[in-house]
């Protein structure tokens, strides 16, 4: 009853359009989240087929994981998105990737989670299905809440790889509460399914690009490995590949020291970490951590090394301070011989797998290879080396020494011995050993009933014998003796037979010999015999053919030998090439003074110099000498002296076998050959036979060297006057030629005075001209019945060889006991002498009395010649007066004729003038005969003058920078005044731009004024032409040109010469002194330049004069005199 039908109408009018309006409301709702929906998957399928486009361009595992999550978070508009990754060991959850800065954050503490943990991403992962958290807040497995605080929804889905497994998961994180639809999470599934085929493809194609790089740095290793040339680059090559790999953490070589091959040394290492080690360090071999196991062919894995005690501590310090946990022995083995072995380490307990140390030991093995390979060249180097070697030697010992040491060096042996059998006396030598033992080579022990040596002569080939407690005989016998463990023989055949053995010896019980050294000592040993053989086969054919060669050379040499000294020196030495020469004597003898003369003495090779001395006839040594047969001295002393055979020997040198041989030319005895040896028996018959031989070889050549040395003295007495002779004709004056004589004399003399007096007839006296010596000489000497006096006297020349011997009055009074004295003649009269005296007796010979007597014409020579030409200074002493009184004369002469000259020209030419008063035609004509007569004389006498002063060299240029053409125009004015009545044209070519030369202003008017004036003389009419230009960049050309008489071309020199006058055609001589032309050549000549005439007979004259415009050097000194000139007009006006 509360509604009214009206309010159920009107409820009713409004339901229908309200309930229109809310079904439209929620048709709106519908469509609108249906199109939300399709947008929504259209995003998520935009961002699938981004994420898709990223797995597959990708491939780079890091890369693509963090594109993927910042793709994921940005299209999806997510709080946070992470990528896990699970390790190799499927042990742990590894974040990858993750976005903003918490990812970055998370990534820096490199975030993992344990698969076995309850976490949302762990349990996707171990289940394979998704995990969502609608309200992290609400939920029990929330792992980020320090790291993302703003998460409050969170979804894990697995990474599902196509090969079964899963390989990771994707953790989206959002802000908001059930944030994530079954389409969303679909569409990321979607997503993680190509993610992980992405991420399996990524891994797939980094281990093929690793597996490619592991390859490739195994070529290259495998390469290097196999170029290399030194153990050390096939070391270093292998811990290199190592540390390439990425697969250890530490890599190192252990080689056996090749020094000591109980130690183990270090060579190459690699590590991560900065391990320091020592390559010079050795390891003990035994304490090694794992050196039970090292020699193994196998690789050897050790999984944790801290466990094994007795370490060695120097490698466990290494392995400790470089935190090492697992590892890895690959051995390098080639054949049955271990040279060493790679350890890789690993800092974790993980050991590689086997796949993995495959490389390293397809490596090592070729290691071996290159190892063995280096290891074959170096033995055939040797091989090849000790050969060569071997076959260039030639002494036993040389051979020995060359094999044993070479086989020592490659063998690795401690001690080396070589032992020879003597089959006649049943004993072993030891003929080279090496060893620490201290006995000594020459040892000799029985062999022939020895069981080893018989087991060497059946088997023939190698034994080793081994220290093993069991074989006491042969221990005590062969090794113990040499302190030695182990000893390998190799044995030495001659064709088949044993000849003896050489033994290796090894100090160390556990090392041995490989059968490459076995091998190579044993080819060593053959070549060893072989050579031997050869040796002994060549020995035999030298000792036969020696003596024939040794006699052959010492009659080549000593034929070609004319030097006394060298000779002996040769026979000296060939004879020690055949015979024991422990002393040795070559003497000579002069039959004549019966002087010994010892010319080589040498006792072992030391030169000794017993003095000379003359033999009496009643020695032993005279008598032999001239019996001329040998004499060989019994081995005991005893019996040379009851021979009387002592002064024989050199004194206190008695041997116990000796030889004498004489040597004699023409049956006169000239000396003997002497070899005498300290041993018994020491000289056979052949010995004495090879000495004969080598006697008269040597007697000749001794004859010939001689002969040749006085031949020698007698071209030196000639070379010597030659050079004195030329010392006399060089100097100038007598006097030094006399004084050179006299020192080259006593240079040549040596000890001596020498003197050279002129004789003095009227006083009859010695006048001492020059003297030289220790003891000078009176100036004077009176001509007595003295030795000097005797030799002037008679004019024959004396040798006093001792002046004892002479009577007390001819003595000298001086020191002198020897002299020579020569008279000097010159002509058929003696006017000099000529005296050498030395203080001791014998000092001259009759060559040095034939060198004087010869010298003595060319001494002579120049005493006359001094004389003579005393005799010219004092004339030219009387020339050289008359010139100074000439010369003052001139002075005179110029000075009392000029001076009244003067006065008469002057006046004459002041009367003439009219100045005194008026003159009758009479007296003008007197008056001007008067002053041209006095022209004339005054230009004689100042002709003479010039002459005078220029030939005593009293004439001085004053040098000055001059114009030549305004000297000429000056020469020319006073010319004019010689022509003007006879119609002769006076013509002038000046050349442009003439330069100014170095002249003496006068002098060069002088020289143009004569030839000017001398053109006049001899031109009547025609023209007189002066013409000056340069000739060339440094000199003017002068040149005077008439058209006169002309010259016939013998007269050319006459009129350079004073007072030398030509005629005229007529037969008339012209005036004047004939001094104008020689004064001009000698003024020309003075300025360095030079003049000459061109000229025929009627056709005139062309003189010619050069001059040069700068001169060397400029005249400073004096002052030229001044020729008094009268004026130039030639006639009174």
């Amino acid at each position: 009853g509360a509604f009214s039908p009206r309010d159920v109408e009107l409820l009713l009018t409004i339901a229908g359009p309200l309930a229109i309006s809310i079904n439209n409301i929620r048709q709106l709702e519908q469509t609108q989240a249906a199109l939300m929906a399709q947008s929504e998957q259209a995003l998520l399928l935009r961002t699938a087929t981004e994420v898709s486009a990223t797995a597959t361009s990708v491939l780079d595992v890091q890369e693509l994981a963090q594109r993927v999550v910042n793709l994921i978070q940005e299209r999806f508009d997510l709080y946070y998105a992470g990528l896990f990754l699970v390790d190799e060991g499927q042990q742990e959850a590894i974040l990858q990737a993750g976005t903003e800065a918490e990812g970055t954050a998370l990534q820096a503490e490199q975030y993992r989670l344990p698969l076995a943990s309850s976490a949302l991403v762990t349990q996707a992962i171990t289940v394979g299905r998704v995990h969502l958290e609608p309200d992290v807040r609400q939920g029990t497995n929330w792992e980020f809440g320090a790291y993302l605080p703003n998460t409050r929804s969170m979804l894990a889905i697995p990474l599902r790889a196509q090969r079964g497994g899963t390989v990771g998961a994707l953790t989206v994180h959002s802000t908001e509460v059930d944030a994530f639809s079954d389409q969303a999470i679909s569409i990321l599934q979607t997503l993680c399914d190509q993610l992980a085929v992405a991420i399996e493809n990524a891994r797939l194609f980094q281990q093929v690009q690793e597996s490619l790089i592991r390859l490739n740095n195994l070529f290259l290793a495998s390469r290097k490995i196999m170029a290399a040339e030194r153990a050390q680059t096939v070391y270093e090559t292998l811990v290199d590949y190592a540390g390439a790999s990425g697969l250890v953490d530490m890599a190192h070589l252990l080689v056996a020291d090749p020094k000591e091959p109980d130690f183990l040394m270090l060579p190459a290492l690699w590590s991560r970490l900065d391990v320091q080690y020592d390559p010079t360090y050795r390891y003990a071999r035994d304490p090694l951590p794992y050196s039970p196991r090292l020699l193994q062919k196998d690789v050897v894995f050790i999984e944790d090394l801290q466990q094994i005690s007795n370490n060695e501590p120097a490698i466990l310090e290494m392995f400790q301070s470089s935190r090492m946990h697992a590892v890895v022995l690959v051995p390098i083995y080639r054949e049955d011989q271990w040279l060493g072995s790679l350890v890789l380490a690993r800092s974790d307990s993980k050991p590689l797998a086997r796949s993995e140390v495959q490389p390293f030991l397809t490596l090592c093995n070729q290691a071996a290879a290159a190892l063995a390979n280096q290891q074959l060249f170096r033995e055939s180097t040797a091989l090849y080396r000790a050969s060569r070697s071997l076959s260039q030697v030639i002494t036993r010992d040389d051979a020995i020494n060359t094999v044993a040491e070479e086989i020592m060096l490659q063998t690795k042996a401690d001690q080396c011995r070589l032992i020879l059998y003597d089959s006649r006396a049943g004993v072993g030598k030891i003929e080279y050993e090496r060893s620490e033992t201290g006995l000594a080579s020459g040892i000799q022990f029985p062999m022939g009933d020895d069981p080893i040596f018989r087991r060497l002569s059946e088997e023939r080939r190698p034994l080793l014998l081994h220290d093993d407690g069991q074989d006491e005989i042969t221990a005590a016998s062969y090794l113990r003796p040499f302190h030695t463990k182990l000893s390998l023989l190799i044995p030495a055949l001659n064709q088949q037979n044993l000849i003896g053995f050489m033994a290796l010896d090894l100090l160390q019980g556990h090392r041995n010999f490989n059968s490459t050294q076995v091998n190579f000592a044993q080819t060593l040993v053959d070549q060893l015999n072989t050579q031997l053989e050869n040796l002994a086969l060549f020995d035999d054919a030298l000792s036969r053919a020696q003596e024939m060669i040794t006699l052959n050379q010492v009659g080549v040499l000593i034929s070609g030998t004319l030097d006394l000294d060298q000779l002996a020196n040769v026979v000296h030495e060939q004879v020690g090439r055949l015979l024991d020469n422990s002393i040795f004597i070559l003497a000579l003898y002069e039959a004549e003074t019966q002087l010994y003369r010892p010319l080589l003495c040498t006792r072992y090779g030391e030169r000794i110099a017993p003095e000379p001395r003359r033999l009496e006839k009643s020695e032993s040594l005279y008598e032999f000498l001239y019996r001329g047969t040998l004499l060989a001295v019994p081995d005991d002393p005893v019996l040379s002296e009851e021979a009387g055979l002592q002064e024989l020997f050199v004194s206190g040198w008695v041997p116990e076998s000796a030889l004498w041989v004489p040597m004699q030319q023409e049956g006169e005895p000239i000396g003997f050959l002497s070899v005498q040896s300290y041993r018994p028996d020491a000289y056979t018959e052949n010995h004495i036979q090879l000495l004969r031989t080598i006697a008269t070889q040597a007697g000749l050549a001794l004859a010939n060297a001689q002969s040749f040395q006085r031949t020698e003295t007698t071209l030196q007495e000639i070379r010597q006057l030659f050079e004195i002779t030329q010392i006399v004709t060089a100097a100038p004056e007598p006097q030094t030629r006399l004084a050179r004589v006299v020192d080259a004399l006593h240079r040549h003399f040596q000890e001596v005075n020498i003197a050279l007096f002129t004789v003095n007839d009227e006083e009859k006296l010695l006048e001492t001209v020059i003297s030289h010596g220790r003891q000078s000489f009176p100036r004077q000497i009176p001509i007595a019945d003295d030795l000097l006096g005797q030799s002037v006297v008679r004019g024959k020349p004396l040798l006093i060889r001792d002046m004892r011997d002479l009577p007390a009055h001819e003595q000298s009074s001086r020191d002198a006991l020897s002299q020579i004295i020569i008279p000097l003649a010159f002509g058929a009269r003696v006017i000099g002498v000529l005296t050498v005296e030395s203080p001791f007796p014998d000092a001259f010979s009759d060559s040095d009395l034939r060198l004087l007597r010869t010298l003595s014409v060319s001494v002579a020579a120049t005493l006359e010649s001094g004389r003579l030409f005393q005799e010219i200074q004092l004339a030219n002493e009387q020339l050289r007066e008359l010139d100074r009184l000439k010369t003052q004369f001139l002075a005179n002469m110029s000075h009392e004729l000029r001076t009244p000259l003067n006065s008469i020209i002057g006046f004459s030419r002041v009367i003439l003038k009219g100045i005194v008063g008026p003159v009758t035609p009479e007296q003008e004509h007197d008056l001007t005969a008067i002053y041209n007569s006095g022209r004339h004389l005054l230009t004689l006498i100042n002709d003479i003058l010039d002459i005078a002063r220029i030939e005593a060299g009293k004439m001085a240029l004053i040098l000055e920078e001059v114009d030549v053409k305004e000297v000429a125009l000056d020469a020319l004015t006073t010319t004019r005044g010689l022509v003007q009545d006879s119609g002769v044209e006076l013509r002038t070519d000046f050349a442009p731009h003439l330069p100014l030369i170095d002249a003496d202003p006068v002098r060069l008017r002088q020289i143009l004024l004569n030839l000017l004036s001398n053109a006049a003389k001899f031109t009547s009419e025609g023209h007189i032409q002066l013409e000056i230009f340069p000739d060339g960049e440094h000199h003017l050309h002068i040149a005077v040109q008439d058209t006169g008489i002309g010259l016939a071309e013998t007269d050319f020199g006459r009129i350079f010469t004073a007072f030398e006058q030509i005629e005229k055609r007529d037969g008339q001589s012209l005036r004047g002194t004939g001094l104008g032309l020689p004064i001009t050549k000698r003024l020309v000549d003075m300025h360095q330049g030079e003049i000459w005439v061109e000229s025929e007979l009627g056709q005139g004259a062309t003189f010619h004069v050069v001059l040069p415009v700068k001169q060397l050097s400029h005249a400073t000194n004096g002052q030229t005199d001044h020729v008094l000139e009268v004026s130039e007009e030639s006639s009174l006006p």
